[in-house]
């Protein structure tokens, strides 16, 4: 499927770590990350903790989710995976980075 110019360089989100590279390396676009149900236990389970704690349950699971990512990934990916709104995810992406548990990257292309 075509993108417009403005789509290719899109900010990923990834967490904190060694050796993460401020530019992630080129990848297929086309499928998000497969969540297995471990994966989606996970990322429920993170969600009830952070509404027991008085937190947005989406922070929570897009935490689980990027911090069980292999590689960046972009909004699209993470409201997708989560089937959450996109700007639910841009929200908890934003308070995750304030945390400095996450950062932009730049995918070139």
């Amino acid at each position: 499927m075509p993108q417009s110019n403005s789509s290719k360089k899109v900010a990923r989100a990834a967490l904190n770590g060694a050796g993460d590279p401020e530019v992630a390396p080129p990848e297929s676009e086309s499928i998000p990350m497969a969540l297995c149900q471990t994966q989606h236990d996970m990322i429920h389970a993170a969600g009830s903790v952070c509404q027991a704690i008085g937190l947005a349950k989406t922070l929570g699971q897009v935490f689980a989710y990027l911090y069980m990512s292999t590689t960046p990934q972009t909004l699209d990916e993470i409201a997708a995976a989560l089937q959450i709104s996109k700007a639910s995810a841009s929200n908890s992406v934003r308070q995750i980075a304030s945390w400095g548990a996450a950062r932009a990257v730049y995918v070139p292309g």
